[in-house]
Order: C-alpha cells, then sequence, then structure tokens
C-alpha cells in the first residue's frame, strides 16, 4: 500500500515537475517572441525615419512657388556627392558616380559610352585659364573620343580636396578609363572610399553614439537570447525543448536585426542638422525653379552646376524639364539658347543629358553591387 502511494506520489510530482519546467519553456517562448515583436517594430519605425527623403515643402501643381529660406548653394565644403552622405553618414558608390557626374558637368573630365562601356576621359585643359575658353568630346571617323575647344562657359567652382583624390585615383596618370576599369581596380576603390568617409567624418556632421546605442541594445537581446538557449537546454530536463528554444532565436535574431541599424544611420551634431536644413532649403529652390526665371545667358551655367544635385535628389526630370521650357521659350522668341551639355557624348537637349546620367549612374551603381563593392 505504502509503495503504491510512493508511486503515485512520484507520479504526482513528475507531473508537477514536467508541468513547471513546460511553463518555463512557454514563459522563454513569450518573452522571445515579446522581445522579437520589439526588436522588428524598433527596426522599421527607425529604418523608416532614417531613409526617409530630406523633406521639401513645395505645394503640388505650384511649380515656380518658392519657399522664402530657399538656398541656391550647398552647405559650405560639400558637393553633390556628399548629398547621400549627409542623409546616412556614409559614402556609397552611387555617391561616387553621382561626384563623377558633377566633375564632368564642371569641365573636369568626359563621360563617353562606347559599346556597352562607359568611359570617362579626362580634360587637360581644366582648370580653366580664363572665363573664355573649354572643352568639349566629339568623335573622330571611327567612333573614336577626341578633345576639341569649343564655345565659352563661365568657370565652375574650385575643387575641393575629395574631388581632387577621386580624380587621381580615377585616371592614375592616364587619359581614360572604363567604370568597369575602376571598379575592378578595388585598392583604387577603397581609396577613394576610405578618403571620402574620412571627409566626410571630418566635416563635423555625425556623432558615433548612434552607432554605440544600437550596438548596444542588439547585443543586449542576443545575450538575452543566449540566455534563453541555454536554460532549454539544461541537462537533466525533460527533451520538450521547443517552445523555449523558439523564443531564443526570435530574441537572437531581433537583436541582429537591431544592430543592424547602426549601419543604417548615424546621428547628427548641431552642426549636421544645420547642414541638412541647409540642403532642404536647397532642394526647395531647385524644385522650385521656373522657365521664366532664367535668362538665356545662364542657361549651360545653371544647368551644369545643379544637374548632379538633381540627381543625388532625384529630381532630375523635373529640373531638365525646366530648361527645355526655357529653351523652347526663348526659341520661340527668336532668340534660341546654346545649352553646352557636351560633357556626356550623345546629349543634345537637357532631357538626353539627363537620362544618360541617369543611366550611368544606375548602371554603375548596378556593377558595383555585382562586384561586392558597397
Amino acid at each position: 500500500m505504502a509503495s503504491a502511494s510512493g508511486r503515485l506520489n512520484g507520479y504526482d510530482n513528475q507531473t508537477i515537475f514536467l508541468a513547471g519546467y513546460m511553463s518555463i519553456q512557454w514563459a522563454i517562448l513569450g518573452l522571445g517572441a515579446l522581445v522579437g515583436v520589439l526588436g522588428v517594430t524598433l527596426w522599421f519605425v527607425s529604418r523608416e525615419r532614417y531613409t526617409a527623403p530630406l523633406a521639401v515643402e513645395v505645394q503640388a501643381h505650384n511649380q515656380g512657388l518658392i519657399r522664402q529660406d530657399a538656398d541656391s548653394t550647398m552647405p559650405e565644403n560639400s558637393s553633390p556627392g556628399m548629398i547621400g552622405t549627409l542623409d546616412d553618414g556614409f559614402v556609397s558608390a552611387h555617391d561616387i558616380l553621382i561626384s563623377i557626374v558633377d566633375l564632368a558637368a564642371r569641365g573636369w573630365l568626359g563621360i563617353w559610352r562606347q559599346g556597352n562601356e562607359w568611359t570617362l576621359h579626362r580634360l587637360h585643359t581644366m582648370p580653366l585659364s580664363g572665363p573664355n575658353s573649354t572643352t568639349d568630346l566629339n568623335a573622330d571617323a571611327d567612333g573614336d573620343a577626341v578633345v576639341q575647344q569649343s564655345v565659352s562657359v563661365p568657370s565652375q567652382r574650385p575643387l575641393l580636396p575629395t574631388e581632387t583624390a577621386l580624380l587621381e585615383a580615377l585616371f592614375n596618370n592616364a587619359d581614360t578609363v572604363t567604370i568597369d576599369g575602376f571598379f575592378a581596380e578595388t585598392q583604387a576603390y577603397d581609396e577613394v572610399l576610405t578618403q571620402l568617409q574620412f571627409a566626410a567624418d571630418d566635416t563635423g556632421w555625425f556623432t558615433d553614439a548612434t552607432h554605440n546605442r544600437w550596438g548596444l541594445i542588439g547585443a543586449g537581446f542576443v545575450a538575452l537570447g543566449l540566455v534563453f538557449a541555454g536554460v532549454s537546454l539544461v541537462d537533466g530536463l525533460p527533451t520538450i525543448q521547443w517552445p523555449g528554444l523558439a523564443g531564443a532565436v526570435a530574441a537572437i535574431a531581433a537583436g541582429a536585426l537591431v544592430a543592424s541599424l547602426a549601419r543604417l544611420h548615424r546621428d547628427y551634431t548641431g552642426a549636421g542638422e544645420a547642414a541638412r536644413t541647409h540642403l532642404d532649403r536647397y532642394r526647395s529652390w531647385l524644385t522650385g525653379m521656373a522657365a521664366h526665371d532664367l535668362p538665356a545667358e545662364k542657361l549651360t551655367e545653371t544647368f551644369n552646376a545643379h544637374i548632379a544635385a538633381a540627381l543625388a535628389f532625384g529630381i532630375e526630370r523635373d529640373f531638365a524639364t525646366v530648361f527645355t521650357r526655357a529653351t523652347e521659350r526663348l526659341a520661340a522668341w527668336g532668340r534660341p539658347p546654346s545649352l553646352e551639355i557636351a560633357w556626356i557624348n550623345g546629349a543634345t537637349t537637357p532631357e538626353q543629358c539627363t537620362l544618360l546620367a541617369e543611366r550611368f549612374i544606375s548602371e554603375g551603381t548596378a556593377l558595383a553591387a555585382e562586384l561586392g563593392l558597397n
């Protein structure tokens, strides 16, 4: 009788123990799910905030309505190739390609498409010795690019140190280079990327606080997941472990996701916030341009000075449309303007120039991605 009672009591004890253990397993699953939901929520909310384009307050259907505080200049010591960097804190192949377009539009190089390759040609007569000479790219009988003197355009802004470094890395004592060849020379590409990143860091726009914050939060979630896994796999406990392990996996995955935010964005200093505000005003000025505000003698200068920034902002088509309307308007008055955009071969109109530049950037970005470049 006592033996039966012991077996009964043993059975009861085992059942109670199993029930308690499973309660722990389900509790771990619940906590892991909670951490997972929190991590995913943080990632989505922060990613939406960090990847949102810079705001621009221009009313729909009111082209030409410019904010009172709009600004026609970039922030000091910056360039169109730094617009993407100011948005997220990191330099990418896309930013380098924007810089190349900007250098071409300013007369430092020519962009030429031959077959399936994009070729860059250094224009040795730059910088301009005066305001009355520049260069054009034209083709000889074999379709090869040749440099020829052409009509005048006003001189452009001087090179930044990073732009000088980019030109040196691109050509490396040569006259021409293909984009494929530049990206294939990973050492030269990495050096440019590093110099541009150092330049971005030296602007004083960013703080490293975000890296530490998101990294620590992510590491905390991962550590919690490992604790959950350890509790679920303690020797001697029953083998029904999947709820706890599922909770552990959810917490670890959430930690990795949150930690990835450190690569997505960096926090701004006061100077960085001021630069973003300045850039917002500049974008407002670009989007508020109107054809009737563009004098004939300034068409070439204005288009070439701002096309790269329009591409960086993603507003290049509207930007080109304004210049097309301006040329049509002047032609209707019997004053057809001469828009000098020979820095990209094959372009004779603002739309053609913009589409070719878009193609150059998109194909170059795709090639960099294929090669595993940033």
